[in-house]
């Protein structure tokens, strides 16, 4: 398990980026800190490469303005691990540049990052492509921007299964508000073209989530806003043509707004999404597409998880497994307090099969940013205020300095967060968020012995990633994985 995000300590009042591996026991195998020059450093997503190495990337505060920085990190047997390259990428003067998300191509060992910079006068979506076999300080392959006519920002990148086609989806400024796009380029950087989507007029929209199909499509979901609140959107993209291979919209009466999407091995699309059913109280939502050859796709079922009129739900994250289950981790709010919630629906009618809740100190929030699949369990990560323990110990530990961390006496029961159904909080200390992403492993070819990652785990606002070292084996007993995103929640 690798997480990354940041951590501020008492005797630094500035966050610094920080990224730690962890065993399956919740025992500490390594930790990186970052800390630049004088500003806040914050790890935003982090993948696994297919040599099993750890990609961090950042948006740091260097000398006067915001930069990205991307490290990637190999387990060398000690508590400290080897960097073997990393870069830290500056775009006009100290303007803001940030990162928002990673991915990773296993065919062309390459990592591209997704982000936006600010070009002086208004911020543009933001593409770099990184060599993942160079060492020390590695300059990106090729940068690419994509520039409307005021504020461009991406917040979702993903890579076909070929490595040969990158997407990013975000919001695009067409002259007097902000539009959904969707931005696709070869994998030399040439430019295929911009899929545009806007709602009504005076009002702003946005993508959120993408993913690739099978065929190298992209299916991508956003928000089109109706004067009233979003609706969702959700479309199937070719870069043979301009026009959508197949798009849905639904409105649930307020506001809508998606949160992530997955696809099936049998290519049917699923969306979690927060829906406001009323003005006050919104609600977790979850809609199953399936391509039936024509312009609208049909709606096999669509889910709500009611919490009752006096409380409010949503979703933050979704994936699927490779037989018939669908998973969503997302929050429960009792008076102000937020609960974690995590879920498995049947991917035949969307019916809820079973649900858990936990929450931490009482009268405190606790917000999941992820979700993933962990052996026959299901890892829900998420940041708490004051994590309550799952299994007893101390929760909070004391002294410790900008270079010398001291854990807590909290302690683990063997397999503990590979119990079926089982929800495992990521957040170990009380100023770290976590967040991951499941995306489809390498071949077992491509990776050497005893190094197959089980599964990838990436985020907007921080990262947790699972991995084992099983053998091959493995691989060849999983038929699919999911690839669902998330944004960042509230707090980040």
């Amino acid at each position: 398990m690798v997480v990354t995000g940041f951590q501020s300590l008492a005797s630094d009042g500035n966050d610094d980026l920080y990224t730690v591996k962890y065993a399956a026991d919740g025992s500490i195998i390594w930790r990186a800190g970052k800390d630049f020059s004088g500003g806040s450093d914050q790890g935003t997503a982090v993948v696994i490469d297919k040599w099993g190495d750890a990609i961090v990337a950042a948006t740091v505060m260097n000398g006067g303005g915001y930069d990205v920085h991307v490290t990637r990190y190999h387990d060398n047997g000690t508590n400290i691990p080897a960097e073997v390259w990393s870069k830290t990428w500056s775009g006009s003067g100290a303007m803001a540049d940030v990162a928002q998300t990673l991915a990773y191509d296993p065919v062309m060992d390459r990592v591209y990052l997704g982000g936006y910079s600010s070009n002086g006068n208004d911020d543009d979506y933001l593409l770099l492509a990184f060599d993942n076999n160079r060492t020390g300080d590695n300059t990106p392959l090729w940068t690419r921007t994509h520039n409307g006519t005021g504020k461009d920002r991406a917040y979702a990148v993903a890579v076909s299964a070929d490595g040969a086609t990158i997407a990013l989806t975000g919001e695009t400024f067409n002259g007097t508000d902000l539009d959904m796009a969707t931005v696709m380029w070869q994998a030399d950087g040439t430019p295929i073209g911009v899929w545009p989507k806007g709602g009504l007029t005076s009002f702003n929209d946005r993508g959120t989530a993408l993913a690739f199909s099978a065929t190298g499509n992209v299916v991508v979901t956003g928000y089109l806003t109706n004067g009233r609140g979003g609706d969702l959107y959700t479309a199937e993209l070719t870069s043979a043509s301009a026009t959508p291979v197949w798009e849905a919209s639904h409105d649930a009466g307020f506001d809508d707004q998606p949160v992530a999407i997955a696809m099936d091995s049998s290519g049917d699309v699923y969306v979690a999404a927060t829906i406001g059913t009323l003005p006050a109280f919104s609600k977790l939502h979850a809609i199953k597409y399936h391509k039936n050859g024509t312009p609208v796709p049909d709606t096999v079922w669509s889910t709500t998880f009611d919490t009752g009129s006096a409380n409010a739900a949503g979703a933050t994250s979704l994936t699927v497994d490779s037989s018939s289950g669908i998973f969503i981790a997302g929050w429960r709010d009792y008076a102000g307090i937020k609960k974690i919630v995590t879920m498995k629906l049947s991917r035949k009618n969307g019916r809820i099969l079973w649900d858990k809740e936990w929450s931490g100190i009482i009268g405190n929030s606790s917000l999941p940013v992820g979700i993933g699949l962990a052996g026959q369990g299901v890892a829900a990560a998420a940041w708490t205020d004051r994590t309550q323990p799952l299994d007893g110990g101390t929760q909070a530990a004391t002294g410790g300095s900008k270079t010398d961390l001291r854990n807590s006496s909290k302690s683990w029961t063997p397999n503990q967060w590979l119990d079926t159904p089982s929800t495992w909080s990521a957040a170990r200390t009380r100023t770290f968020s976590a967040a991951f992403k499941a995306t489809t492993p390498p071949p077992c070819s491509l990776l050497p012995p005893k190094r197959s990652p089980m599964r990838l785990l990436q985020e907007t606002c921080t990262t947790f990633t699972t991995r084992t070292t099983s053998t091959c084996s493995y691989c060849a007993r999983k038929k699919d994985f999911s690839i669902p995103r998330q944004v960042c929640p509230p707090r980040c």
